[in-house]
């Protein structure tokens, strides 16, 4: 079964067909995430938290505390899921959710973020603390003096927060818009002048990358990071190779070179998508969607799809929804959906 949330409505297609089974008035504003057996939860335009049946379509029951708007998932772990909801005085708060026990696991304002949805929110689960980066909303030019991101390290179980600030306080030599991509130990990865960095991202102290420039095992200009089983660090680079990094010191260990022209490559966006244990890790990028043996680094195929009349717009990745056994693919905003065979 693949649920597909479409505008205006959700459907449930076969998997082995691709035929519609069931569509509903369910307004997504994320995508559905497991419950248990064939229960999904997904926030919606149209009638908040929703908990539904993936083999009928039916609702099975609705949050009353959250029935509003949301801005979808800023991140999940398990059964908890966290998003940005306003209080009934509409001040933004911060939403750790238990979707199996359809209860809320605690909620704190968002500190110093300005009223309003403007800005995206990213959530990433650590041990002990949830670690959040809120990007700036480029329209709010009272935010600029302050840097392009607020950090922050919430109590895992509580919501307490441990520490908050922003960027510019922390790291007054960061490039305007620098891209980022925090991991659930506490390490923001960095592209700056170039070269990928690690900083703490508490204290903004550099772990490593001051050296990139004269080193030949060091990445330049990464495009995306992926932290898998909190060992093993991948990085695709402008070029769409896709490196095996140390995590320790940044160097490299393995390269997995594109299967595609890298001039399709570069034409827009690259990142890595993770799938289920034991299954291959995908680097989606504009042209392509390129299965890499996590193991070893060989390329197990690559899929370009059909052209569409989207093709155009160059940041429009492709997606992927991995199991074991089929992986589905899509262009963001696309027309066309592909499943194909994992192995």
């Amino acid at each position: 079964m693949l649920v597909v949330p479409l505008i205006g409505a959700t459907v449930g297609l076969d998997l082995r067909t691709g035929k519609t089974l069931w569509t509903k008035d369910i307004w997504c504003n994320a995508t559905p995430v497991p419950v248990s057996g064939d229960l999904l939860f997904v926030p919606t335009f149209n009638r908040g938290l929703v908990r539904f049946s993936a083999t009928t379509g039916t609702a099975r029951d609705t949050d009353p505390d959250y029935a509003m708007e949301t801005d979808g998932f800023a991140g999940q772990n398990g059964t908890r899921v966290w998003f940005r909801a306003p209080d009934k005085d509409g001040v933004p708060h911060l939403v750790c959710y238990d979707i199996a026990q359809r209860s809320t696991v605690w909620r704190t304002p968002m500190g110093r973020t300005p009223p309003g949805r403007g800005g995206a929110l990213r959530v990433t689960p650590g041990r002990e603390s949830v670690y959040v980066q809120r990007l700036r909303d480029p329209a709010d030019a009272k935010e600029k003096d302050l840097g392009t991101a607020v950090f922050s390290a919430l109590d895992t179980e509580t919501g307490a927060r441990r520490w908050e600030r922003w960027e510019k306080e922390a790291w007054a030599d960061l490039p305007e818009e620098p891209r980022s991509w925090m991991t659930a130990d506490g390490t923001l990865y960095t592209d700056e002048g170039h070269s990928l960095h690690a900083r703490d991202v508490k204290t903004g102290g550099e772990r490593w990358g001051g050296d990139a420039r004269t080193s030949l095992d060091r990445v330049s200009s990464p495009r995306g990071v992926l932290l898998r089983d909190d060992v093993s660090l991948f990085v695709v680079d402008a070029n769409g190779w896709t490196h095996l990094v140390d995590p320790r010191d940044g160097t490299i260990k393995r390269t997995t070179f594109p299967a595609v022209p890298t001039g399709a490559v570069a034409r827009g966006d690259t990142a890595l998508v993770p799938g289920p244990s034991g299954s291959p890790l995908y680097r989606v990028d504009w042209g392509a969607v390129t299965a890499i043996d996590p193991e070893d680094g060989r390329t197990l195929w690559a899929f370009q799809g059909v052209t569409e009349q989207q093709q155009e717009q160059e940041g429009l990745l492709w997606q992927v929804a991995s199991g074991t056994r089929t992986a589905v693919f899509a262009r963001r905003f696309g027309r066309d959906y592909f499943a194909l065979p994992v192995g």
